[in-house]
């Protein structure tokens, strides 16, 4: 299996998967230095809060797309000429999705590592009040990774079995687009079923606007294990049900 995913990052040299995040996290860290850099008290004291509410919603407008073009860049390799026949005479399909799994989950890792340095070095700066919360950072950061790395598995499906990339980043792009309006309908049971909504059925932190006052009041929200292991588990059939496939597929 190592030399599956060394074979990855082997075929993916010069992709510029890199240049991507740190495009990603520009944006993001650009974003919430905007929104940040003229806080009221009130707001400074709230100010892991107000990260932790941002951020799913910047990640639901950005993420799914930067994996689509991601899974397209990893898959895109396997359909020239007859590549795909050729890999599978050295390692089986199963193995193929794995380790392009990997190699994307390892570039996922740092987009988040990233994003928690930006969110520290932006939050000592402005003096955010109290202690760095860090069991709702860790929550984010699970969460988080786990909704990202299965878009990102759905996309690189997607990409493997379909020559026309175009499709599977007009998926990313609707996505995207679930994501920015998940927030009008999460309460709804549906929503569980569509998985670029968990960005915001997972959120760690809620708001209270008052009309009178225009006074936000944010408060935190216990962490949402059962909608978590709803979607692990979803994560995993998915794994499976595309390594069959995979493993059926005419080259």
């Amino acid at each position: 299996m190592v030399q599956a995913i060394r074979l990855e990052f082997f075929k993916m040299r010069g992709r510029c998967f890199g240049l991507l995040l740190l495009l990603c996290l520009l944006v993001q860290g650009a974003w919430l230095w905007w929104t940040f850099k003229s806080m009221s008290h009130l707001e400074i004291i709230q100010g892991w809060q107000h990260y932790l509410y941002q951020l799913p919603v910047l990640n639901a407008i950005l993420l799914p797309v930067l994996m689509a073009v991601m899974a397209s860049r990893a898959a895109d390799i396997e359909h020239k000429g007859t590549m795909l026949r050729q890999l599978y005479t050295i390692q089986p399909a199963g193995k193929l999705l794995l380790s392009k799994l990997l190699y994307g989950g390892w570039y996922l890792v740092l987009l988040l590592a990233g994003q928690l340095l930006t969110m520290l070095l932006i939050g000592l700066y402005k003096g955010f009040y109290g202690p760095i919360p860090w069991g709702y950072f860790g929550c984010y950061l699970l969460f988080t990774f786990v909704i990202t790395w299965c878009i990102y598995l759905v996309q690189l499906l997607l990409s493997l079995f379909i020559t026309n990339q175009l499709i599977p980043l007009l998926v990313g792009a609707a996505g995207s687009f679930c994501g920015l309006f998940s927030l009008f309908f999460q309460q709804y049971w549906f929503s569980r079923l569509i998985l670029w909504t968990y960005y915001s059925q997972l959120f760690l932190c809620g708001m209270n606007w008052d009309k009178e006052t225009r006074i936000t009041e944010m408060y935190w929200i216990q962490p949402d294990w059962a909608g978590f292991f709803l979607l692990t588990a979803g994560f995993l059939l998915t794994i499976v049900v595309g390594w069959r496939l995979l493993e059926r597929k005419e080259c």
